[in-house]
C-alpha cells in the first residue's frame, strides 16, 4: 500500500490515467484504421495487433460481462425475527454515536435532514434483505427498529422521504467497475509466475481445479500441478510432519494473488521446517477475471474437503483483511470451529462490520490521497472484486463479534492507519480503553474473551503495510510462533 505523499500521489495518477486511456485510444484508433485514416498510414505490426486486441477485449468481453455482473444478488435466507432483533439490538449497543453511525451510512448526510422513510428503506435493507418493505409483518418490524433508533437518538425522524439522502445499500447499488486492459492482465499473469516460482523453491506443492483457461489471465503453469479435490479453490501446501505442533492455514486478502504474502509466509516457513502450512488461492478477489465467489455453505463446504484431502483434523488460522471474513465462516461452522486452536486476524474488516466505515472507505470514497487513489482503482473498482463485494458480501453474516472469540487463543493486529477499517474504534471495541495519544510505536493489550486474546496496534502503518517489512512483519510471526508452541 502506497502512503500519502505527493510524489505518489503523482505517480499513482499517472498509472491511473494511462491504463484508462487504452480502451478509448485503441478503439478510437481500430475504428479509424478503417474509416478515415489514408490507407498507407500504418503503425507497426505489433502495436496495431494489440491496439485491435485491446478494442476487440474491451467490446466483446469487458461490456457484456459488466452488464451481466449488474445482476441482482441472491441474498441469504433471511434468520428468524427473533434473531433479527437481536442482532440489531446488538448492532445499536455497540455504536456509541448512533447519529454518526447513521450520518456514515447516509454519505455523511446530516442526521436532520434524514427522513423517516429514509430510515426505513436503509433498515430494511441492512437487516430484511430488501430494497422497501414487503408487508405489513415486514413493515412492523422496521417500524420497531426506527423507533428503536428514535429513543437512542432523543429525537423523532420527520416524515416522509428526502430523496437528496441516499443511503449506502452495497448489494443493491451498482456493481461500479472500471475496465482492465490485457496489459494490465498481462502485469498479473507474470506476478502470478512469479508467485508460483517462488513457492515452489519454498517446498510449497501446488493444487489446482484444472481448466487454467476458465480464469483471464490464463494459468498454463498450473498444468504442471497436483489436481485439487474441490471445483473451486486452488492452493498451496506444505507437508505437516511435526509429532506435536499444529499446521497453519491463511487466507489472504483483495489484492494481487499471494505475491504481497510471499515474505510473510517464508517467515511462517521458517519458524519450523515441520511445520506444515495451507494458502488458499482466492480467484475472485485476486484480479482474475474468474468464477462467481463461493457462497459461505459452499466454501466451507470445499474447504473440509481439502483438510480432509491433507489429513488436518486441527489447525491455526492466519487471515488477512478480505480473509477475515472466510475465517467468520469457519468460526460459525459447527463441523470446523473445534478444529480451530488458534486464531490470527490481520487489519480485520470483520469488527465492527455495522458500522459504515468498510463500506464507504472501500467502495463509495472518493479519493485524495496516494494510498486511497491505489485502493479505489485497482482495488474497489476491479470488475470481479467490485462484483464480489456488491453481490456476494453480506455484512450480517461475516460481522465477527468480541464474545465468539472465546474458547481459543486470539491475536488480532490493528494498522492505526488503516484507511478502511475505523482502527480506533476497533481497539476501543476489543480492549474497552482509547489508543493512548502518545504512543509512537506497537501496543500490546493481552486481556481476556473467555480465553486468552490478544490485541497488537501497529502505529503508523496502513492496511497491509505490516507485511511489508520484516521488522513490522516480527511482531505478527512473534505471535504465530507463540500460538504454535502453545498449541
Amino acid at each position: 500500500m502506497l502512503n500519502r505523499s505527493l510524489p505518489e500521489l503523482f505517480f499513482i495518477r499517472t498509472c491511473i490515467a494511462s491504463l484508462r486511456s487504452i480502451p478509448p485510444l485503441s478503439t478510437l484508433y481500430t475504428l479509424s484504421r478503417f474509416t478515415v485514416l489514408p490507407s498507407n498510414f500504418r503503425l507497426p505490426i505489433a502495436l496495431e495487433v494489440y491496439l485491435f486486441s485491446e478494442a476487440l477485449f474491451f467490446t466483446v468481453v469487458y461490456i457484456p460481462r459488466k452488464l451481466i455482473l449488474q445482476r441482482p444478488a441472491q441474498h441469504p435466507p433471511l434468520s428468524p425475527r427473533s434473531g433479527r432483533r437481536a442482532l440489531f439490538k446488538k448492532c445499536i449497543d455497540e455504536t456509541p454515536d448512533v447519529g454518526a453511525y447513521l450520518s456514515g451510512w447516509f454519505h455523511g448526510a446530516a442526521v436532520k435532514t434524514i427522513k423517516r422513510e429514509n430510515v426505513r428503506e436503509f433498515l430494511t435493507w441492512a437487516f430484511l434483505n430488501g430494497s422497501r418493505s414487503g408487508g405489513a409483518e415486514e413493515f412492523a418490524e422496521s417500524e420497531e427498529y426506527v423507533c428503536l433508533l428514535e429513543s437512542r437518538l432523543g429525537r423523532g425522524f420527520e416524515k416522509g422521504y428526502e430523496k437528496g439522502a441516499k443511503c449506502i445499500r452495497l448489494t443493491l447499488d451498482a456493481v461500479v467497475m472500471e475496465y482492465r486492459s490485457l496489459l494490465w492482465y498481462f502485469i498479473v499473469y507474470i506476478v502470478d509466475l512469479t508467485t508460483c516460482i517462488r513457492f515452489r523453491l519454498h517446498s510449497f506443492n501446488h493444487f489446482a481445479p484444472g481448466a487454467w483457461l476458465r480464469i483471464i489471465p490464463p494459468r498454463p503453469h498450473t498444468t504442471f500441478s497436483s489436481l485439487s479435490p474441490v471445483r473451486r479453490i486452488s492452493y498451496w501446501h506444505r507437508p505437516h510432519t511435526h509429532p506435536t505442533k499444529l499446521p497453519i492455514v491463511f487466507l489472504h486478502g483483495i489484492g494481487i494473488g499471494l505475491y504481497p504474502y510471499i515474505p510473510f509466509l517464508h517467515d511462517l516457513a521458517a519458524l519450523d521446517p515441520a511445520v506444515g502450512i495451507l494458502v488458499l488461492e482466492l480467484m475472485p478477489i485476486s484480479f482474475r477475471l474468474s468464477h462467481t465467489p463461493l457462497s459461505r455453505p459452499a466454501f466451507t463446504e470445499e474447504f473440509t474437503a481439502i483438510l480432509t484431502q491433507h489429513d488436518i483434523q486441527s489447525f491455526m488460522l492466519i487471515s488477512h483483511s478480505y480473509g477475515t471474513v472466510l475465517s467468520t465462516w469457519l468460526l460459525r461452522s459447527e463441523r470446523l470451529s473445534p478444529r480451530i486452536s488458534s486464531l490470527v486476524l490481520i487489519d480485520p474488516v470483520v469488527i465492527l462490520l455495522h458500522h459504515p466505515s468498510v463500506a464507504y472507505n472501500f467502495v463509495h470514497r472518493a479519493p485524495s490521497t496516494a494510498n486511497e487513489w491505489q485502493l479505489q482503482y485497482f482495488a474497489s473498482r476491479d470488475p470481479d472484486v467490485a462484483h464480489s463485494l456488491s453481490r456476494h458480501f453480506f455484512w450480517a453474516e461475516n460481522i465477527l463479534w468480541k464474545e465468539e472469540l472465546a474458547g481459543r487463543k486470539v491475536g488480532v493486529v490493528i494498522s492505526g492507519n488503516d484507511l478502511i477499517i475505523n482502527a480506533p474504534e476497533c481497539w476501543r471495541y476489543l480492549t474497552g480503553r482509547d489508543v493512548p495519544e502518545s504512543e509512537s510505536g506497537n501496543l500490546v493489550w493481552a486481556g481476556e474473551a473467555g480465553g486468552d486474546l490478544t490485541v497488537i496496534w501497529c502505529e503508523g502503518v496502513d492496511h497491509a503495510q505490516v507485511f511489508d517489512t520484516q521488522v513490522r512483519r516480527r511482531v505478527v510471526v512473534a505471535l504465530a510462533e507463540e500460538f504454535l508452541e502453545d498449541a
